[in-house]
This record gives structure tokens, C-alpha cells and sequence, in this order.
């Protein structure tokens, strides 16, 4: 915890510091953010206005996010309030960068016949269970 945060915090209180109501947090701040960015983009005579996603959706990005920066899964579990670990690897553990699974694109790509190919693949004498954990 930092120094300035407590335990309790709200990401998103009210105006009185208390709980938002999902409804009235929608309705007041999330719409009309869109409604904002799609006449941004109108201004800008873009051809096409973005998306509206819904709350969800940023969730899964944020979740993403920490795994893309090199979270380890357990913290990604914590901060995303998984009630096991289980829970995050079903969801996000193809997210989640391997040794072993880095190694098997990289043999999976070497060994791939091209025109472009003038030596045979250095992986060519690996088998499939070499990459296995």
C-alpha cells in the first residue's frame, strides 16, 4: 500500500465520497465520454467513430495490461480480485509469456519450407516434448 492509499479506497467515489451506483456512473461519465471522443472524431473528419465498449471490456484490458507489463500471475490474481489462481489462468494464462512456448513458435517457424530457406532449420532435430514444461 502506499503511503497516500488506504485499504478501504474507492477507485471511483461520489461527489460525497462515498459508493457510485454503477447505473448513475454509466449514465453520467462513461456515455457521455463516448458521446465526446465520436464528435472528436468527427471534427477530425475521421471515417470512422469509435466503438462505445462497455465496463467490462476495460476490466479485461487492464488485466491484460499488467500480464503484458511482466506481473507475475499471483499478483495479477490479487489485483484483479480472482478468488483463486485458478480463476486468472483460466481466463488470462494464454496471456502469460513461457520459456517453453517462445521456444516452440521459434521452432515452429524455423522449420517452416520456404524458397526463402538456404540451410536447413536449426531446430530440426528437437522433438515436440523438449518444449513441454
Amino acid at each position: 500500500m502506499s503511503a497516500y492509499a488506504k485499504a478501504d479506497d474507492l477507485v471511483f467515489p461520489n461527489f460525497k465520497g462515498g459508493y457510485s451506483n454503477h447505473d448513475a456512473m454509466i449514465k453520467s461519465k462513461w456515455r457521455p465520454l463516448f458521446k465526446r471522443l465520436k464528435a472528436l472524431w468527427q471534427q477530425q473528419r475521421r471515417d470512422e467513430a469509435p466503438e462505445e465498449f462497455n465496463w467490462h471490456a476495460l476490466r479485461h484490458f487492464a488485466i491484460s495490461c499488467w500480464i503484458d507489463a511482466g506481473l507475475p500471475p499471483k499478483t495479477v490474481q490479487t489485483f484483479a480480485g480472482h478468488s483463486s489462481l485458478q480463476v486468472t489462468m483460466d481466463r488470462y494464462g494464454h496471456l502469460f509469456r513461457s520459456d517453453s512456448h517462445g521456444r516452440a513458435m521459434d521452432a515452429i517457424a524455423e522449420t517452416i519450407d520456404g524458397p526463402a530457406m538456404a540451410e536447413p532449420p536449426k531446430n530440426a532435430h528437437r522433438s515436440w516434448k523438449d518444449f513441454v514444461p
